[in-house]
């Protein structure tokens, strides 16, 4: 009987030896991923105010799109530019005379 109590005992302390040093490297290696986020985050921090501001263009790139109501605005509209644009080949020809 007596032995049997020895044999719990020293389970029970191997045991909650095995459970003690399973939280003390849990806790090792959850502070070491914590150091690693922080040291990443100060890097990333360090980085972005060494980066200069990208430099915006002066002519917006995006073309001017126009929306219709019906197809009869449409070629009013192309009509119009039609006009317009013959006029100016007609004034850029005059010009080189």
């Amino acid at each position: 009987m007596a032995e049997t109590i020895l044999w719990y005992i020293l389970l029970l302390a191997i045991g909650a030896g095995v459970v003690f040093t399973y939280g003390i490297a849990d806790d090792l290696l959850h502070r070491w991923r914590l150091r690693k986020k922080m040291k990443k985050k100060l890097e990333t921090e360090n980085h972005r105010t060494v980066k200069a501001e990208p430099v915006q263009p002066a002519v917006s790139a995006k073309p001017v799109v126009r929306g219709y109501d019906s197809r009869d605005l449409f070629w009013e509209d192309a009509l119009i530019r039609i006009r317009e644009v013959r006029r100016e080949i007609a004034a850029d020809l005059k010009k080189e005379d």
